[in-house]
C-alpha cells in the first residue's frame, strides 16, 4: 500500500517529482515563491510528513485539502499561519490520495 500526498500552492498545482526512499518520514519545505519542495511524496501507511518553512518572510501555512478516499481526521488537518510558519507534522494513517494548499 502507498499513499500519495499532493501538494497545491496558492491556487498552482504542481507535477510529480522523483520519490524518495519509503523508508524514511518525508519532509516538504514550503518557499516564498509560492511553490513546495517534495510536493508529492510517496509514503506508506503509517508514515509521517511534516511541512517546514524556513527562512520564509511571508505568512504561510499547510491545511488539508481533500482526500481520495475521504478521510475526516485529514480533513480537519490545518497547521497555525505564521511568518516563518512553524513546522506542522501529519502520520499517514490510510492508502489514498491527499491533497493540501499553503
Amino acid at each position: 500500500m502507498r499513499l500519495r500526498i499532493c501538494g497545491i500552492a496558492a491556487v498552482a498545482a504542481f507535477g510529480a517529482f522523483a520519490a524518495p526512499a519509503l523508508a524514511d518520514d518525508q519532509v516538504v519545505t514550503g518557499k516564498d515563491a509560492l511553490v513546495f519542495e517534495n510536493a508529492n511524496p510517496v509514503i506508506e501507511p503509517g508514515q509521517k510528513v511534516t511541512w517546514t518553512f524556513p527562512g520564509t518572510a511571508q505568512a504561510h501555512h499547510v491545511a488539508a485539502n481533500g482526500a481520495s478516499p475521504a478521510d475526516d481526521k485529514w480533513a480537519s488537518f490545518s497547521s497555525p499561519l505564521g511568518v516563518p510558519a512553524p513546522d506542522a507534522s501529519y502520520v499517514f494513517e490510510k492508502e489514498g490520495t491527499y491533497n493540501f494548499f499553503c
